[in-house]
């Protein structure tokens, strides 16, 4: 079973990094195959409402919370198929704790990746 996501419009397929708001702070859409967004309608934009507008119910944006406010884990792994226009997506977060190297400065990286499903 595959949500339905708002509109294929607004996806951008690739790998973004995105701050404690759900904010994408960088994108990148090198090696995807489709059509991928540019940086500048992407960076800035809030991955769950506008990059990805995946709706109530689903739980991804509730997981991303979840993990924010202090989850359990150290390193976590979401990953969520959706149908869009017939075209089936996949999408993956990746969250992880005490990241030095996170240009979000808060202890934290998540990044998200958008991409086609087969």
């Amino acid at each position: 079973m595959y949500p339905q996501a708002a509109s294929q419009a607004s996806i951008a397929f690739g790998l973004m990094e995105l701050d404690s708001s759900g904010t994408v702070i960088r994108y990148c859409s090198e090696g995807c195959e489709s059509i991928a967004a540019t940086r500048e309608s992407v960076i800035g934009k809030n991955f769950f409402n506008e990059v990805v507008p995946t709706g109530p119910g689903i739980g991804l944006k509730t997981q991303f919370d979840r993990f924010i406010a202090a989850g359990p884990h150290m390193f976590e792994k979401i990953e969520r198929q959706y149908k869009l226009a017939g075209q089936k997506i996949r999408v993956q977060l990746l969250l992880s704790r005490n990241v030095a190297r996170s240009s979000a400065k808060n202890g934290f990286l998540v990044l998200a990746r958008v991409t086609p499903k087969p």
